[in-house]
């Protein structure tokens, strides 16, 4: 399969297991070839012609359900997201619909594949859609067996011999940026408001012009919250 793999998920029900789920493919396929995250468009854009332009150039979507995807409400209006015409998830997986993109519902932990009555018009033909589990106890297991079955086992020997080729430099820092890109995922929505509360700044690059306006309390919180983030991100890679 040459096409791109559009994996479509909810961060707050599955993020956990869609970064698991990227890194085992980009392991499979060139990284610039599986697209997860919807961070990466531009302030002032329109976010649904964007998104419907990545899922076009996909091959396959991968559909990431888990126990909380059904019933996801927004946190202001309390409405299901998925009835919102502007909700991501919707827009992804109803374009691929509509494109009659292969769309792969990848059920998570004992998810069951949600009933058509409670899925908008356009998601309905997702229940008809050869669904995939993924659990929690078989996970590595599971998500090979998603690969293997999607025509990409193929691949895995290519994918190894680059890396072995590769120079340890360049090799040492494709890991470090996936760790960083994983660990600031999960942790930046944490991170910055606090920096934000405490220091009235909220993005890294201000620290070096406020420090020297910092009283030594504030340059010992400002310590301690650091050595918090590094210790914090050193157990959450050795545990993922």
């Amino acid at each position: 399969m040459a096409g791109k793999v559009f994996i479509s998920y909810r961060r707050d029900d599955t993020g956990h297991q869609a970064d698991r789920i990227y890194d085992a493919f980009c392991e499979t396929i060139q990284r610039d070839q599986v697209f997860m995250d919807v961070d990466s468009i531009p302030p002032g854009a329109n976010f649904r012609k964007i998104l419907k332009d990545w899922v076009a150039q996909s091959e396959v979507l991968l559909a990431l359900i888990g126990p909380g995807w059904i019933d996801a409400r927004d946190l202001k209006t309390k409405e299901r997201r998925l009835d919102n015409k502007n909700d991501f998830v919707r827009i992804e997986i109803g374009e691929a619909l509509r494109r009659n993109i292969q769309v792969v519902p990848v059920l998570l932990d004992g998810t069951r594949m949600p009933d058509a009555d409670l899925l908008p018009d356009d998601l309905k033909q997702l229940v008809y859609r050869q669904a995939v589990a993924v659990e929690r106890r078989t996970f590595d297991a599971d998500v090979k067996g998603l690969i293997r079955n999607l025509g990409l086992s193929q691949d895995v020997g290519r994918r190894s011999n680059d890396i072995a080729v590769a120079p340890e430099g360049r090799s040492k820092q494709t890991l470090w940026q996936r760790t960083k890109e994983r660990f600031w995922r999960n942790f930046q929505p944490w991170f910055y408001p606090k920096l934000k509360a405490q220091f009235g700044f909220s993005r890294l690059s201000d620290i070096p012009n406020l420090v020297i306006h910092l009283d030594i309390r504030s340059l010992v919180i400002l310590l301690l919250l650091v050595v918090a983030i590094i210790a914090a991100m050193t157990q959450w890679v050795t545990h993922h």
